[in-house]
């Protein structure tokens, strides 16, 4: 076990398990920070669609963990898969060199193992750090062509509901893992209107109905573009059919 006296916020500072985000948009957008890092690492563990790039970029042992998460359609089980699989291959194989384990966007937004892992290195001794990367948040704001740098309330869907939030309607709302909300599934079926319908009737109720809204599905290859519908607040219950798997929703304010 290694005593942590060295602040890892450092960028120069060296770990022995890295998360790494790839950012939104396609295998180049990783930073070269990331690539560096990756570089240095004796395996890389990821769950990307980009294998065949890893495996041509880096020389290290590179695990593929699609296997791992396709294992249940429980979501939170899933990830947990993972994490326990990630940190096992840090804890038995860390002497070899150090792990990086991979995901799209920032490795510490809604991308909830990150956060354990962090957690459980540092209990148990491990170097655990993670690594700048542009979150969906960076790309939504390009995107969308929306200025919401003077304020944006930005809320997880499920938590959003959960906590019944009372928006300000002055200012934007940004709200996130939209097609995943009201399901813990990863293969997401069902009665679709009867999931997202309180979502939707939530923000209708909270802001102005001819204030304009946008759901929004960024890419996530350098060959794609951003997939978006914009209709009035009054009628967002007509997003439901195009609502899936990655999309946010944006609604105006008047000070963007």
């Amino acid at each position: 076990m290694r005593n942590l006296r060295e602040d890892l916020r450092v960028p120069d500072a060296k770990a022995d398990l890295y998360l790494v985000g790839l950012g939104i948009g396609g295998f180049n957008r990783r930073t070269i920070e990331t690539d560096e890092a990756l570089r240095s690492c004796a395996t890389i563990l990821h769950l990307t669609a980009f294998d065949k790039e890893i495996r041509e970029q880096y020389t290290s042992n590179i695990i593929n963990l699609q296997s791992t998460y396709e294992a249940t359609d429980h979501a939170v089980t899933a990830y947990e898969l993972m994490e326990e699989f990630v940190f096992d291959h840090v804890e038995r194989n860390h002497f070899l060199g150090s792990v990086a384990f991979m995901t799209y966007g920032h490795p510490l937004f809604l991308v909830n193992s990150g956060w354990n892992l962090l957690e459980r290195c540092s209990s148990l001794g491990f170097r655990a750090k993670a690594l700048p990367a542009t979150s969906f948040v960076d790309q939504v704001l390009i995107d969308l062509g929306k200025r919401f740098d003077a304020g944006v309330q930005l809320y997880e869907a499920a938590t959003f509901m959960q906590h019944e939030v009372a928006v300000d309607p002055r200012f934007p709302l940004l709200l996130s893992q939209v097609g995943d909300f009201g399901t813990d599934s990863l293969r997401i079926n069902g009665n679709r209107v009867a999931r997202l319908m309180p979502l939707l009737e939530y923000v209708k109720a909270s802001y102005p109905a001819d204030r304009m809204c946008t759901l929004i599905m960024s890419p996530w290859r350098s060959d794609m573009g951003p997939e978006m519908a914009v209709v009035s607040v009054g009628d967002i219950e007509t997003l439901v059919s195009s609502i899936h798997t990655g999309c946010s929703v944006y609604v105006d304010g008047i000070y963007d």
